[in-house]
C-alpha cells in the first residue's frame, strides 16, 4: 500500500494502515512536533507544571557527613554543608579501599572486552575466516531473494540518508527563519 509521508512528501510502502512518516528520521521529526504541539497546549503547559512541582524536593534538614554540622538540603543528594567539606569528601573516597576495588574490577572487565575485540580483528586476517566470509558473500548476492533483500536494505538506507539530509536543512531553514523573525531585544 503506497502511502505519502507526511513530514518530506515522499511516496512509501506502508506495512501498516495506519502509517504517516516514511521512515526513522521523518518518524523523530513527527515526534518533535507532536511534543511541541502538545508542550504549547495549555493542558500540556499544565501537565508540565504538575510534574515541575512534583519532582521539587523541600528543604530538608541533613546533618553533613564530614563536618556534622546540619544544614538544610534543596536536592535528595547533597550530603555535604560547604564546597570545602565536599571536596574533602571527594578527596576520601578517591584514596579509599572501595574506590580502588571497584576500578580494580572495571580493568579487568574492560580489558577482557579489549581483548575479545583483538581477537575478533585478528580473526578477519586469517586465511580460512576471510574465505568463508567471502563465500557467504557470494552466497548471498548468487540467491535471487537474499540479492532482493540486499538491495532492498541499501535502498532503504539511501532514502533515510536523503531523508536526513532533508531534515537538517529544513532545521537549518527554521532557524535562519526564526532568527530573522526575532524582535529585537531594547537596551
Amino acid at each position: 500500500m503506497n502511502k505519502r509521508c507526511m513530514i518530506c512528501g515522499e511516496e512509501f510502502d506502508a506495512r501498516r494502515h495506519d502509517a504517516k512518516v516514511c521512515g526513522d528520521t521523518c518518524r523523530t521529526i513527527k515526534k518533535k512536533q507532536d511534543r511541541k504541539k502538545h508542550h504549547e497546549s495549555p493542558i500540556g503547559r499544565e501537565k508540565y507544571r504538575l510534574m515541575l512541582e512534583r519532582r521539587r524536593v523541600l528543604p530538608r534538614s541533613v546533618r553533613c557527613v564530614i563536618c556534622g554540622k546540619s544544614f538544610l538540603a534543596n536536592h535528595a543528594m547533597v550530603k555535604c554543608c560547604s564546597d570545602s567539606c565536599r571536596s574533602e569528601k571527594d578527596k576520601r573516597y578517591y584514596h579509599s579501599d572501595e574506590r580502588k576495588a571497584w576500578r580494580k574490577q572495571y580493568l579487568q572487565r574492560h580489558d577482557v572486552r579489549l581483548m575479545n575485540n583483538e581477537r575478533r580483528r585478528k580473526r578477519r586476517h586469517i586465511p580460512e575466516v576471510r574465505e568463508r566470509e567471502l563465500e557467504y558473500k557470494r552466497q548471498r548476492r548468487s540467491d535471487p531473494k537474499l540479492a532482493q533483500l540486499d538491495r532492498e536494505r541499501t535502498a532503504e538506507l539511501a532514502r533515510n540518508r536523503k531523508a536526513s539530509a532533508q531534515f537538517f536543512r529544513a532545521q537549518a531553514m527554521v532557524g535562519a527563519v526564526t532568527e530573522a523573525t526575532k524582535e529585537p531585544t531594547p537596551c
